[in-house]
């Protein structure tokens, strides 16, 4: 029983390290984890200076892992943050997203605009 335990141990830790340096490789096209690293020790942030920059880089990757997995389980609070990069690449609303033949733009204001005229209707009051 415990070398079975001790082969999966060791299978889950070389899965996880898989993980790592693909993570580690895919996060590299996007930004530059020796600067990162260097600018961490640099600049003294969190402690990072007296240890190796690879240490620094996998906290970074860990850390970023950490982030991406909070983002996916509650993005609305995230972008909530800084909506300002967000709403800056999605599309203007124009009437290339509305095309005409699906709808009668005249009709549906004419609709609205006999909704906002109505007075409310009011309940009952209940006795």
């Amino acid at each position: 029983m415990g070398v079975l335990l001790l082969l999966l141990k060791t299978m889950l830790k070389e899965t996880e390290l898989k993980y790592d340096r693909l993570f580690e490789e895919k996060v590299g096209f996007i930004v530059d984890l020796n600067a990162i690293a260097d600018r961490l020790q640099g600049t003294g942030c969190c402690g990072c200076e007296p240890f190796e920059a690879e240490q620094v880089k996998l906290a970074f990757i860990k850390w970023l892992e950490n982030h991406l997995e909070s983002i996916e389980q509650n993005p609305e609070w995230f972008v909530r943050q800084n909506p300002k990069h967000f709403e800056k690449y999605l599309p203007e609303l124009d009437s290339s997203f509305f095309p005409e033949e699906e709808y009668d733009w005249p009709a549906i204001y004419d609709g609205m605009q006999e909704g906002m005229s109505q007075k409310p209707v009011q309940e009952p009051a209940n006795a």
